[in-house]
């Protein structure tokens, strides 16, 4: 982990030592991203903060650093009164040994892309405070106002039974932006 992470200073549990480090680059590394079979969740479902199910009309993607998983992400189509093309983001997950590298919103915008496309619109809904961050810095996304208003009966509702504001519970939904041609 000390090579992805490239901290300044580092502290060995098992044998008690301390070393600082100068600085460095990461190493470089290549994403692959691919669709995938339902089965592969079982390798990232413990690790989803919400729930361990995925919704049987999920569309599944693994993502791939030299031929080992690393993240996966899905989306379903979301029912809208008005808009026929929106796809919602379902599951976003990172496996611990690669979080920390900013490749979660990357792997979600790819989706988006994709999506894009493909002719829709993508759609997220987060409370993860680092995604939330990149994506508001990101020129990728826009922050959909109104959008996390959560109700009694809303699957989110049972984490948080006393506090039902979406702004306390730091959801947030943005759309994906596509880049402008010229």
């Amino acid at each position: 982990m000390l090579e992805w992470l490239q901290p300044d200073w580092a502290y060995d549990v098992a044998s008690g030592e301390f070393a600082w480090r100068s600085v460095q680059r990461r190493p470089a590394f290549r994403l692959d991203i691919h669709e995938a079979d339902r089965s592969i969740w079982q390798v990232f479902s413990r690790h989803h903060y919400l729930t361990s199910d995925l919704h049987r009309g999920a569309q599944c993607f693994a993502g791939y650093i030299d031929g080992d998983p690393f993240g996966f992400v899905s989306y379903r189509h979301f029912q809208h009164p008005r808009t026929r093309n929106l796809k919602m983001e379902h599951r976003l997950v990172i496996l611990p040994d690669f979080q920390g590298l900013g490749i979660g919103g990357q792997l979600s915008e790819w989706m988006g892309q994709r999506l894009y496309e493909q002719g829709y619109r993508y759609r997220s809904v987060s409370s993860h405070p680092a995604l939330n961050a990149y994506r508001a810095r990101s020129p990728r996304w826009r922050r959909q106002r109104g959008d996390t208003k959560l109700g009694t009966n809303s699957r989110h509702a049972w984490m948080h039974e006393q506090t039902l504001d979406p702004r306390q519970l730091g959801l947030t939904s943005y759309e994906y932006v596509p880049p402008t041609t010229r």
